[in-house]
């Protein structure tokens, strides 16, 4: 083959290799991106909460989306009680516990804090109280896990969650929801972040530490999880770049011999 020959399976090749040089070095920056996210959000749960009256000052920067420099996984300790009789339940699909999995949802219960009717702060804020299977769903079935009264909670702050193209359609009427978003699960919402915040249903919190008297609801662990695949996803690119070379060098040396 001549080289005028060599020419259009030359500029196709390398083109091919250089988009796929180029997804590659984006996941080295993402993997970069990824690795200080997590130290920071490690770095924030392993702190001690913040106590009642501090959480109740505690401000959020609302225009940095940056989970490393938002209020995302800040840990709150916090005075109140739970408004049960208003319990929401969010469809939780399967979820491993003790080694076992099973369906079952999320309880989502309003948290009266303390210093609202003060005018000191506080409000209510909708609490991710924990996981409970199918068959826990009623409240009757696990009278030991509602907290009446005065009590105490550790949990760390999360942003709501986006509803989704295949997200389920809520059913009001058998208390079943599929988003983590205080604005769907029709509750009052005040907390102590800035009024825009408030306003737009931004925070809900998630309990953390031991279950309650009876195991349920059982609560999250409170170690933050990321998936992080980047390194994986780079060497993907990078191999199938290498590949093509080899396959584009194989074609060379074979039209060459052919010439021979």
């Amino acid at each position: 083959m001549s080289h005028q020959g060599l020419l259009w399976p030359a500029i196709v090749s390398l083109a091919g290799i250089a988009i796929l040089l180029s997804l590659g070095t984006w996941q080295l920056r993402r993997l970069a991106w990824k690795e200080a996210l997590i130290a920071a959000v490690e770095q924030r749960a392993s702190e001690a909460p913040l106590a009642h009256d501090e959480a109740l000052r505690l401000r959020c920067d609302m225009a940095d989306m940056d989970i490393a420099h938002s209020c995302e996984f800040r840990r709150l300790h916090l005075r109140g009680k739970f408004e049960n009789a208003n319990e929401r339940h969010i469809f939780a699909g399967v979820v491993g516990k003790g080694g076992q999995a099973s369906v079952g949802y999320w309880v989502f219960t309003p948290f009266i804090i303390d210093g609202a009717a003060s005018g000191k702060g506080g409000g209510r804020i909708l609490v991710n109280r924990g996981f409970v299977p199918e068959a826990l769903k009623d409240p009757a079935r696990r009278p030991k896990g509602q907290i009446e009264g005065p009590t105490e909670i550790t949990a760390q702050l999360r942003t709501r969650e986006l509803r989704g193209t295949f997200s389920g359609a809520d059913d009001e009427q058998r208390n079943i929801y599929y988003v983590r978003d205080p604005r769907e699960l029709g509750q009052p919402y005040d907390a102590p972040v800035p009024q825009a915040a408030i306003d737009a249903g931004w925070f809900y919190l998630e309990e953390i530490g031991n279950p309650p008297d009876g195991g349920y609801p059982q609560p999250l662990a409170g170690k933050p999880e990321f998936p992080n695949r980047h390194l994986e996803y780079a060497l993907t690119w990078y191999g199938l770049a290498a590949t093509l070379l080899g396959v584009f060098l194989a074609f060379v040396w074979s039209r060459s011999r052919q010439r021979g």
